[in-house]
């Protein structure tokens, strides 16, 4: 992965997460949904910036896309960072291997092991 897909990625994942509202009851109000489907579109935009490169083999492409999927809520989005995060543990990435024994200790009812 270039620095400058890199970059990108990074600077889309943050203005994303500066939209989303925060985990406070009550601070809902503080957020119009406008932002928050601006949040959704620009984590679209990331996840389509990095998956070719990570179909390419990119191992820190698939670490990323494991770590995005993972930060997600959707029960599926869980078994998606499971396989890219396998993916790149398989492929040598150290941080990646040490996330998948954490995600098989805390996410066994959800993720369906390949």
């Amino acid at each position: 992965m270039t620095e400058e897909v890199f970059i990108k990625y990074g600077n889309l994942i943050k203005q994303a997460l500066l939209l989303m509202p925060l985990e406070c009851p009550g601070a809902e109000e503080d957020y119009p949904p406008s932002d928050s489907i601006e949040a959704h579109r620009l984590i679209v935009e990331a996840k389509n910036l990095i998956l070719p490169l990570a179909e390419d083999g990119d191992v820190q492409a698939m670490s990323l896309l494991g770590n995005l999927y993972r930060s997600l809520s959707d029960k599926s989005d869980l078994k998606l960072a499971y396989y890219w995060t396998k993916k790149a543990a398989l492929a040598g990435d150290e941080y990646s291997l040490s996330v998948i024994l954490d995600m098989e200790k805390e996410y066994n009812d959800y993720i369906e092991y390949s």
